[in-house]
């Protein structure tokens, strides 16, 4: 279960960093190579981490977001239990 829990969270900041990233390059016109310029880095390495939701670490969204000058706000919430098989929605 907690390796199941981590991939999703992981897979969670990915999409909201390429969703940031999708609004920037459609509002403003970003582009991979001008957000590694940014950053000082190569653009193969901006791909790398927009590619794959499993190449997103917290320290590669920190700089992507910070190259869009940007952030990521966080919360918590409860899970919603399971139900049990028999009182599934009608």
């Amino acid at each position: 279960m907690g390796q199941d829990v981590a991939r999703d969270l992981q897979e969670e900041i990915w999409r909201e960093v390429h969703r940031a990233f999708a609004r920037r390059r459609d509002e403003e016109g970003l582009t991979q190579a001008e957000l590694a310029r940014r950053m000082g880095l190569q653009r193969e390495r901006v791909h790398y981490w927009l590619s794959r939701p499993e190449h997103m670490t917290l320290k590669a969204a920190a700089r992507l977001l910070a190259g869009m000058d940007a952030r990521l706000e966080c919360r918590t919430r409860a899970l919603e239990p399971a139900r049990p098989p028999f009182e599934q929605a009608a």
